[in-house]
């Protein structure tokens, strides 16, 4: 499963269900098109953690606008 997949389904279980991820793509605005809040974007860096390993020690939310900004961190970070 690639990213942008594992981050859709990441996106339902934190909404449980409430996000419409069937559009999302790279160019998805997290803010404007998803809705999500600050509290939405902390618990995002979050679920980021476990699901992919990420440490979110280096995760700059406030630099993530869009879902392949998200990606593209993601893939920078993720253990080799």
């Amino acid at each position: 499963m690639d990213t942008l997949a594992r981050l859709k389904k990441l996106f339902t279980e934190m909404s449980e269900g409430g996000f419409d991820v069937s559009g999302v793509t790279a160019a998805t605005s997290l803010t404007e098109e998803l809705g999500f809040t600050s509290l939405n974007l902390l618990w995002m860096a979050f679920a980021i953690e476990q699901e992919f390993g990420v440490d979110i020690s280096t995760l700059r939310v406030g630099e993530l606008h869009t879902v392949g900004d998200v990606i593209r961190f993601i893939d920078a970070a993720m253990p080799k």
